[in-house]
């Protein structure tokens, strides 16, 4: 029986490739840099770029569990 945590919260997300999940993690983190440097409110780009982040720690648990 599967956990909770190792079930993707997103299919969209769970569709993406390693490579496109890393890419948009990438994407996201500069967009928040960014908006932080111009002095803009980061919430929104911080809420999705925890989304990415959790999707990256579910891959690495199920990973770990093979």
């Amino acid at each position: 029986m599967s956990s909770a945590p190792n079930l993707p919260t997103d299919m969209a997300l769970a569709r993406l490739s390693e490579n496109d999940l890393i890419e948009q993690r990438k994407v996201a983190l500069a967009a928040i840099n960014e908006a932080k440097n111009s002095g803009q409110n980061t919430t929104e780009l911080m809420k999705a770029y925890q989304i990415l982040e959790a999707e990256n720690a579910r891959r690495m648990r199920n990973k770990s569990l093979r």
